[in-house]
């Protein structure tokens, strides 16, 4: 089973794919 951190991580990496995407859609 993954751990708390690791799933933290994943979490914050989601975290930055969305704020990439928005910024990315935001200037469209």
């Amino acid at each position: 089973l993954p751990t708390i951190r690791d799933t933290q991580e994943s979490i914050d990496k989601m975290k930055q794919l969305l704020e990439s995407a928005t910024l990315s859609a935001g200037k469209l």
